[in-house]
């Protein structure tokens, strides 16, 4: 955080509140992380501008891998991920990603979601850049199933506040101590001793997106302004394949139906691209 930044707030006349940790965005990341505050004995603060159901987690339909076959293991799945990071990638976040990875997802086994199965085998497909079947799911709806489930993990202990936005990061020396929020009647402050910015991306700013299009990466805009670094900014996801409707949203088609076997083609009828190449 900057240390000359100053916050264009009088809190002095705001009512508030106060909590160890406030957690920006309720899709999976922001879920995830106040699932292991509580195992730590926290009651941490979410705050949602909306309803769990409009999160790009909740949309989210194809999968999520994980080394969990006897064939397989996490460093051939390191091995695929810096391939399509294209010598990009940080090793050792793709070293946690596919190691602690591998745990968060036996545990949501564990813990019942119901990822699809064949003969009580766990179902898995395949994805661009994999080189191994190593994608579970539930039906296509596997966002939302594990959106539901962290919700339901959380909602009883974590304060979930819905309809609520960033006004402003409260920042004093170079050290954050609250958030301002508003839920457009009124505006209130919060003080925490800890912050995670889960809030998503910010495709939306692009025309033609397979994003929610109610994502705009104004708290990341905000988090600037008050002093975070960021990082990586040229790497924004689009899905590969989406429906082109004109005057519509991109409506996305799930991953998983090129993983199963379908195909691209032209409107000629032609094949032109390998359907499971990395989405450079």
């Amino acid at each position: 955080m900057h240390k000359k930044y100053i916050t264009n707030f009088d809190t002095s006349k705001l009512p508030s509140e106060k909590v160890d940790t406030v957690i920006v965005g309720s899709g999976l990341a922001g879920l995830s992380v106040a699932k292991k505050l509580i195992e730590l004995g926290q009651k941490p603060l979410v705050l949602a501008k909306k309803t769990i159901e409009r999160t790009n987690s909740f949309l989210a339909q194809g999968g999520i891998a994980a080394a969990v076959s006897i064939y397989d293991d996490p460093d051939k799945h390191k091995e695929d991920t810096l391939k399509a990071g294209k010598g990009l990638s940080n090793v050792e976040n793709v070293k946690v990603l596919v190691e602690e990875g591998l745990e968060r997802v036996l545990e949501l086994v564990s813990e019942g979601v119901p990822f699809d199965r064949k003969d009580e085998k766990l179902s898995l497909t395949k994805e661009g850049a994999h080189s191994l079947n190593r994608i579970l799911h539930v039906k296509d709806k596997t966002g939302e199933y594990l959106t539901k489930h962290l919700h339901e993990k959380v909602k009883q202990t974590a304060y979930i506040q819905y309809g609520y936005f960033i006004e402003e990061f409260l920042v004093e020396d170079g050290k954050f101590y609250g958030v301002v929020v508003s839920n457009k009647k009124k505006k209130k402050v919060i003080y925490a001793k800890s912050l995670v910015i889960a809030s998503g991306g910010y495709s939306p700013l692009f025309q033609r997106n397979t994003s929610a299009y109610f994502i705009g990466g104004d708290v990341i805009s905000k988090a600037f302004r008050a002093g975070c670094e960021l990082e990586d900014l040229e790497f924004i996801q689009f899905h590969p394949t989406a429906l082109d409707l004109e005057g519509e949203p991109a409506f996305l088609f799930t991953e998983a139906l090129r993983g199963e076997g379908a195909v691209l083609v032209d409107e000629e009828g032609n094949r032109f691209i390998d359907e499971l190449k990395p989405r450079d």
